[in-house]
């Protein structure tokens, strides 16, 4: 988004009758439309910030205004930001400036400040627009609305340019670079200059030197001190050649390059690199999302503040170290599949607390994978429906369907097959491209072995979903949950030491407090379409952020295994479901700890003295209370509750899988005790 973009084109906004636009397309630049709903104050959720994942009342209110223009004979068109267009500008200062501001609301809750907690939680500027992209697709699907990512950015200029008196295309693009956006900051000499409306300024300046160009103006103020320290003057060219050649997607579906007789031979220095048309069109439908292709694009991995501050050493060891080999794998899989110089394209890993060139981690595809992984974990997966289908219970496949009927070793060896290159047997059903998708992924992961049999982890998975499908615990959750297990990151040790909202009471209950607190953070609290109202906890919103780096990097997985698929021609490409296949695939949208610090709560209060199974009318009490008191806006505190201690359940079942198996560290009386604990807490 453009700086003060909104400050500057509000005045100008032209009201008309909603009659006036019956039988028309209504195309709305996604990022400008969820940028109104966070900021403006009937849709403003200040606590979003202090709980993470995605606000409670932004769904009602998008199906309400979607239900409006529906019912006035308007189709909606929205147009979705894609890849990153250029280098972004010091990438991590946004997110950690935001991060400092909600430590500072963090202290401000800390000395019984609620109000003003809440108003500086408001004004952090972490929640961003793109942070959302997925749960806007997710509800368009939903409602039949059409969407569309674009390539690069979806800026529209619309009459903008007439407003400006802009004499060209060029002058108008340019005072947009010049005013300041994600990939070139504001021009110094506009910082510097008091008058508001930073882009009618631009014009102005632009106008006034020779040849009326940004380029022009750029030179003439080059030895100013700011525009050396920020060598804006290269950082212009670059921005202004990424805008001039980045690809667009024409109105007949076709990747196009603009100006191509002027393209130059290192466009790749300031547009990062070109991907297969095929990719930009599974971009554009929401097959893949634009994480994992940035990083092919940008030649890097930046890893941001997370909204809880960052400061836990453990997440920071998780996101540098643990997760490395999963991402290059990610990376492999989809490298292998399209050109053959991402195979030997180093991605450096950079983090906000590392932001050194000389300190970033580089991921070399090929070193790690010198062989094509499809030809190990995928090419082996092309099951057809005439196998599953006797024993498939529904359209949509699920992860726990997928293990379960691989426990059986004669199904196994069947869906061991082999591509037929000169005459391919497409996969052709919904329900054979995602069951496919689920066991490669599977595989990937290695829950499944090249005999496509469990492995121990399989195991372990196989066991908690198990335990799950008589409830109604989230499936993703239950495979999340084991990922951390795998990570050694679903205990209960004290992961952040200076943040506050940690259990209180005795040892024993700190430490299982902790813990079931930490499932409860994998569910979600039902809750009345408004900004959350209830207790916060810090350390629960530090756990999230683990979990939600976990979850993405699955998702990342899921997405490869499907596109891989279409890419390497395993599946019949002419179809219209694409985008309901992937966004049917588990891990779409992040978690928040709204029910991990309703858990913390309801357990805190349920301490007696000596450590001793709470009585079953104090827990009935506290249940009630909740609806009056701490939790006044949640519909069922009881049943969310009761729905994660169910998810313990199945979680334990595995933990007890893996204990006999060494892959989970930990006592097994310790683990019987911490269940017994539980169990007695329990309000069913």
């Amino acid at each position: 988004m453009i700086h003060e973009f909104p400050v500057w084109s509000a005045p100008r906004a032209e009201v008309c009758a909603f009659t006036e636009l019956k039988d028309t397309t209504l195309a709305i630049e996604a990022n400008f439309y969820l940028e109104r709903l966070i900021n403006s104050k009937p849709w403003r959720e200040p606590l979003l910030s202090a709980l993470g994942g995605l606000p409670f009342a932004m769904e009602n209110h998008i199906r309400k205004e979607l239900g409006i223009l529906r019912d006035a004979g308007i189709a909606s068109l929205f147009v979705f930001h894609g890849l990153d267009a250029g280098e972004k500008y010091k990438p991590f200062d946004a997110q950690t400036k935001a991060a400092l501001a909600n430590g500072q609301a963090w202290t401000l809750y800390g000395q019984t400040q609620p109000d003003e907690a809440v108003q500086a939680f408001g004004n952090s500027g972490y929640a961003q627009p793109e942070h959302l992209y997925r749960m806007l697709q997710a509800i368009l699907r939903d409602e039949k609305v059409d969407f569309q990512v674009a390539p690069y950015t979806a800026w529209g200029q619309q009459s903008c340019q007439e407003e400006l008196s802009t004499t060209t295309a060029d002058m108008f693009v340019d005072a947009c670079l010049l005013s300041g956006n994600a990939i070139l900051p504001t021009l110094p000499l506009l910082s510097a200059n008091r008058r508001p409306q930073k882009i009618k300024t631009a014009v102005e300046m632009i106008k006034g030197v020779p040849g009326q160009s940004a380029i022009a103006l750029c030179l003439g103020n080059q030895e100013n001190p700011q525009m050396k320290e920020q060598d804006y003057l290269n950082r212009y060219r670059r921005s202004r050649l990424a805008i001039k050649h980045q690809v667009v997607l024409s109105s007949d579906g076709k990747i196009v390059l603009p100006e191509q007789q002027d393209l130059p031979g290192d466009m790749d220095v300031f547009l990062g690199l070109q991907l297969p048309d095929e990719l930009y069109y599974y971009l554009s439908i929401g097959v893949i999302g634009p994480r994992i292709l940035n990083q092919f694009t940008s030649k890097a991995i930046q890893e941001v503040t997370p909204v809880d501050g960052g400061d836990s050493q453990t997440y920071r060891n998780l996101i540098a170290e643990k997760l490395t080999p999963v991402r290059l794998l990610t990376l492999a899989v989809l490298g292998y599949s399209i050109h053959r110089g991402f195979q030997y394209q180093p991605v450096t890993l950079n983090t906000w607390f590392s932001p050194e060139p000389e300190r970033a981690t580089v991921l070399k595809i090929r070193e790690t994978y010198p062989q094509n992984p499809s030809d190990t974990f995928l090419n082996s997966w092309s099951v057809h429906e005439d196998i599953f289908k006797a024993s498939l219970s529904a359209e949509q496949p699920t992860i726990a369907h997928a293990l379960q009927l691989l426990k059986d070793p004669a199904f196994a060896s069947k869906t061991v097959t082999t591509k037929n290159k000169a005459s391919p047997n497409f996969l052709k059903t919904k329900p054979e491209v995602s069951l496919n998708t689920i066991w490669r992924f599977l595989h990937l992961r290695n829950y499944v072995d090249d005999k496509h049999n469990l492995t121990p982890w399989g195991n372990v998975l196989s066991t908690i979903l198990s335990k799950l499908q008589a409830t109604d615990a989230p499936e993703a959750a239950a495979v999340v949950a084991t990922e951390l297990l795998r990570y050694d990151l679903l205990t209960s040790d004290d992961m952040f030491p200076t943040y506050s909202g940690a259990p209180s009471g005795s040892e024993t209950h700190r430490r299982n407090c902790l813990l079931i607190s930490r499932i409860a953070c994998l569910g979600k609290l039902q809750h009345e379409s408004i900004g959350f109202t209830g207790p916060l906890s810090r350390h629960m919103l530090g756990y999230t952020s683990i979990i939600n780096a976990v979850n993405n990097s699955l998702r990342d997985l899921v997405e490869v295994s499907l596109t891989s698929m279409l890419l390497n021609g395993d599946v019949d490409r002419e179809r219209e479901d694409l985008t309901d296949i992937s966004f049917d695939l588990p891990f779409l949208l992040p978690y928040d700890c709204a029910l991990g610090v309703a858990m913390k709560h309801y357990l805190d209060e349920l301490q007696i003295s000596p450590d001793g199974p709470p009585s079953q009318e104090k827990k009935e009490s506290l249940m009630e209370t909740s609806k009056n008191n701490w939790l006044p806006k949640a519909k069922n505190v009881r049943g969310d509750i009761e729905r994660m201690f169910c998810l313990w359940d199945a979680v334990y079942e595995g933990i007890k899988v893996g204990l006999a198996q060494g892959l989970v560290k930990g006592d097994k009386e310790k683990w019987a005790a911490l269940d017994k604990w539980a169990q007695e807490r329990r309000c069913p």
